[in-house]
């Protein structure tokens, strides 16, 4: 379980990263404090869902399976 929390955060991670390039493309000189913020709420919703079991496999997140 630790293990599979850890990998979540990991993709997480990269997703911001990917994410922080695209928006910066997208929205730079514009808005330059959502390039920090909107980062990091991602990647604290990412880490709320992974707490509560949205990205958990389906044997642990259903327990009829």
């Amino acid at each position: 379980m630790f293990l599979h929390a850890h990998f979540v955060r990991l993709l997480s991670l990269l997703f911001v990263q990917c994410f922080t390039q695209v928006e910066h493309q997208a929205l730079s000189g514009i808005y330059p404090t959502l390039n920090i913020a909107t980062p990091l709420l991602f990647y604290f919703v990412f880490l709320i869902h992974s707490h509560h079991g949205f990205f958990r496999p389906a044997k642990y997140s259903n327990p009829r399976l």
